[in-house]
């Protein structure tokens, strides 16, 4: 077993190769440049309106309220927006896919716990079913779902898939369901960014921490 830790100012550090690998060196500035992107979107939506507890607590349970976007305080094409930004991190072909970036940290961390930080990062990027009317859907399927069949392309059939057939509750629910499984997946990204502080500034390591290993319930909020 490895240990390669460190500990500076009650912080701990798992270190990576050294020196830092080209191919993490070329990923970092895009990645963190998105990722500042998108952390502008979010602000921006709150400060025009979101009402991100309506948006995500309808979702929560295994029957939940169904709502559209008029009532989230924000229109759908306002959040198409935000979905443009972390769209980024979700495409397959995406030099910053979050996977992508993931495995590579993985690939060049010298320690287990460094490893387990980014193991559980990828699994709560993965997150559970959404449960609505006694169906059960993938928040992944929902996302391609949602951003191959509406959003960015006009693929037939994927909205009816993914909705088991409910076409006029598919219309209420989505709105919220979409938004609720891409606005877990922004909490995690500020675990990965806030892991990525030093290596933004050319250090071979990456910030460990109880909340970057999720070992408390995230109070909800992105940043």
């Amino acid at each position: 077993m490895k240990h390669l830790t460190r500990k500076v100012d009650g912080r701990r550090y798992a270190i990576l190769t050294n020196p830092l690998p080209t191919e993490i060196q070329n990923v970092l500035p895009v990645f963190q440049s998105a990722y500042q992107e998108l952390w502008e979107n979010w602000i921006d939506l709150q400060k025009n309106g979101l009402k991100v507890d309506v948006a995500v607590k309808d979702v929560h349970g295994l029957t939940p309220q169904l709502i559209g976007d008029h009532e989230m305080g924000v229109g759908k094409f306002r959040l198409k927006a935000l979905y443009v930004d972390f769209r980024q991190f979700w495409m397959q072909k995406s030099p910053i896919e979050f996977n992508k970036v993931c495995n590579l940290l993985y690939k060049h961390t010298e320690s287990d716990v460094g490893r387990d930080t980014i193991k559980i990062l990828k699994c709560y990027w993965k997150k559970e079913p959404i449960l609505f009317d006694k169906h059960s859907v993938s928040s992944k399927d929902l996302i391609d779902a949602v951003f191959n069949g509406e959003l960015f392309h006009r693929d037939e059939g994927k909205i009816d898939n993914v909705s088991g057939g409910h076409t006029m509750i598919a219309d209420e629910f989505l709105a919220s369901a979409l938004f609720f499984a891409v606005y877990d997946r922004i909490a995690v990204l500020q675990r990965l960014n806030t892991l990525l502080f030093l290596a933004y500034q050319g250090k071979p390591a990456i910030v460990l921490s109880d909340a970057i290993r999720f070992s408390e319930p995230y109070d909800g909020q992105p940043w």
